[in-house]
Order: structure tokens, then sequence, then C-alpha cells
């Protein structure tokens, strides 16, 4: 049997958003936005959730005069916030290891100890676990992990481990 590797050469975000404003009849979705190292499985789920999107905004560009500006600005406007959970959980996994290349955020390394913590308390706690098979499943905002009833037993758990 021929082994195979697959490279993923890197995850990009391509900032559309930020542009003042996109060719008329133009608007770019899935790949186009922001390509994930697929290991992750974050890319066909952060299609999907931007279809919704679109779809939303479909809907309500319909009755505006220009339904095309309507829909783009509209689009463009929100797509950000379905991309940061995947993009956050995908780049921060990737830039755990030491060999690759990018930027680290400032509380790369507070971000890393609250994960090896959260990951302890998944195992423990099943109310814990779900929270994050949501969020990476997307069915939550990464945030949902911040919530004082899931920060309550994460301490809890680790305060065991502690001890």
């Amino acid at each position: 049997m021929t082994q195979r590797h697959y490279r993923f050469p890197v995850s990009t975000w391509k900032h559309f958003e930020r542009l003042p404003r996109l060719p008329r009849g133009v608007l770019p979705v899935a790949d186009a936005l922001c390509r994930f190292n697929p290991i992750h499985g974050q890319g066909m789920s952060s299609a999907g959730k931007q279809a919704c999107l679109l779809q939303d905004v479909l809907y309500r560009a319909v009755a505006d005069p220009d339904p095309v500006a309507a829909l783009q600005t509209r689009f463009m406007a929100k797509v950000a916030s379905v991309l940061e959970t995947p993009w956050t959980m995908s780049t921060s996994a990737d830039l755990a290891f030491p060999a690759t290349r990018g930027e680290r955020p400032d509380n790369f390394a507070e971000a890393q100890q609250f994960e090896a913590v959260l990951f302890h308390a998944a195992v423990a706690d099943p109310v814990v676990h779900s929270a994050v098979v949501e969020v990476a499943q997307l069915l939550q905002p990464q945030s949902r992990l911040q919530d004082p009833q899931i920060m309550r037993r994460i301490e809890a758990v680790s305060a065991k481990v502690a001890a």
C-alpha cells in the first residue's frame, strides 16, 4: 500500500469585508473568503453557515431599491461573525506547533493554558463537553465557552485536578 501525504499550505482569510465596496455583482463566499486547514473539519460547516447568512440577507435585500448593493453590503457586514469562531479554532491549533509560521496573538500562551484546562474539564464534565462540541461544530459561538456557568464548571474541574 502506498502511503500518501496531504499538505495544506496555509489557512487564509481574505478580508474582503474590509474593502470600501466590492465590484457590482461579486460576492465572495466559502473558500474564496476563508480556507481552513481541513484537518479541523470547519470548511464545509463554515460554508453552510455562510449559505444561511446569504439566505437571510437575500430575503431582506429583495425589498431594497438596489437589492444587489444591499445584498453585498449586508452580507459582507456580517460574514466576519460567521468566520471568527472556526478561524480562531483552526489557527490557534495550528499555531501551537512552533514550526508553524504566523503571528501569534498577544494572549496566545494564556489561550493555550485555557484550552488545556478546558479539555480536561470537557473529559470530566458532560455540560462542558457538550459546550465544547457545540462550539466545535459551529452550533454555538466561541463565546459560549466564556459563559459564567461553563467557566464555573471549568474552574471546579481545574481545582480538583490541582488538589
